[in-house]
């Protein structure tokens, strides 16, 4: 089975961060707006082989980082569903619609047992 790199979140250090502020000024890499509450965003997710480098990180404000983290879920299930992480779990039988197999019903509208 193949295996998806390792999505844990990794925390990043105040120093770490207050560098990225810095260098990008708090504007957004998305929509180049400056931000009063910037977050901090791996340009390549980390499940997709991103890394923890400087090059990596970017401000992004909250509703970009809302957006992106949608899209990003919607890459991420369709990964899983292609690499078959989901099918070893058995498929669940599908309940009876309230017809028994025991019994038949013949043309005349008489029921018979099988």
């Amino acid at each position: 089975m193949p295996k998806i790199p390792d999505q844990t979140p990794r925390k990043l250090t105040q120093k770490t961060k207050a560098r990225i502020i810095e260098r990008d000024e708090s504007k957004c890499y998305c929509c180049q707006v400056k931000t009063d509450t910037p977050h901090i965003d791996h340009i390549v997710p980390l499940f997709l082989a991103g890394t923890e480098d400087d090059d990596n990180l970017a401000v992004i404000c909250p509703e970009c980082h809302k957006g992106k983290n949608k899209t990003e879920a919607k890459v991420r299930g369709k990964i899983r569903r292609l690499s078959g992480v989901n099918k070893t779990r058995k498929k669940k039988k599908i309940q009876s619609r309230g017809f028994d197999r025991r019994f038949k019903k013949k043309l005349d509208g008489s029921v018979v047992k099988r």
